[in-house]
């Protein structure tokens, strides 16, 4: 990340969010830069997309983040994030307390509702503040307080990954020819594996069928496509193997709940 506070303090942002003795830091940039590290705090953080997608890796999925979509990482949590754009508008929320109740030792996902995020834009104006101001803690200790009332079901927008070293190369295959119609049974083929013994595998590592982690790979992909607003709704259907933009918005609904063009809506 491309920061002056970073070039200042010559600190790695990890060591700089956990040397901030507040309890609770903002951090607000308009053209965030990633870095393609794992890294933990011991602050957990509140990460808000405002403009962008940006995808966040655990050590055993990868979730991806729309405008408009928030995700709470717990205390030590190895994580790291990235997008396929050159950056994103991102808002940063780190918070340090001695006790966490067991919502707040959990990853949550979450659409944020309008109200939620009229009050973490307000919270720019404290950004890399490093000095205590009581008001700013009042107000980022309110946000916490509210946090489970504000979350709702996550979106489906998770990709696990496999412990088995085998299926790497399967959903890594997946993952780079999603333009593509595949088949299970092409896979069956191209890979080492009876059908049979594919599926066996596939729902015992990663809890799913193939064809729904096909399924979920494509429109995980549509949403990334949708949020950078550079393709029409039929580009994408056909970017993502669907023949068609209706049979496309039909599987997007199943998944997402919305239509693509009222996900568009949504987030602009």
């Amino acid at each position: 990340m491309t920061k002056t506070l970073l070039k200042t303090t010559n600190m790695d942002p990890e060591q700089l969010v956990d040397a901030v003795k507040k309890p609770g830091f903002v951090w607000q940039e308009e053209q965030w830069k990633h870095e393609d590290a794992f890294h933990r705090h011991k602050k957990a953080q509140l990460i808000f997309v405002a403009e962008g997608y940006q995808h966040l890796h655990t050590d055993k999925n990868r979730f991806l983040l729309p405008a408009n979509h928030a995700a709470w990482i717990p205390s030590n949590q190895y994580h790291k994030t990235s997008t396929g754009l050159e950056y994103v508008s991102l808002w940063t929320l780190y918070y340090s307390q001695k006790e966490w109740s067991s919502f707040y030792k959990k990853l949550h996902l979450f659409v944020v509702p309008s109200v939620l995020k009229q009050i973490i834009l307000h919270t720019k104006k404290w950004s890399l503040n490093r000095t205590y101001n009581q008001a700013e803690q009042v107000f980022l200790q309110a946000i916490l307080a509210e946090l489970p009332t504000f979350k709702k079901s996550g979106p489906p927008l998770q990709l696990p990954l496999p412990s088995d070293a085998e299926l790497l190369p399967v959903v890594e295959y997946i993952n780079t020819h999603l333009s593509n119609f595949i088949q299970v049974k092409d896979l069956a083929e191209v890979y080492p594996f009876s059908l049979r013994t594919l599926e066996r595998k596939f729902k015992q590592d990663l809890g799913m069928t193939v064809a729904r982690y096909i399924q979920l790979a494509k429109i995980i992909k549509s949403v990334e496509l949708l949020s950078q607003r550079r393709l029409s709704i039929k580009e994408i259907a056909q970017a993502v193997g669907y023949a068609g933009s209706e049979s496309f918005s039909n599987r997007f609904v199943q998944l997402m709940g919305k239509r693509p063009s009222a996900f568009i809506k949504a987030n602009s």
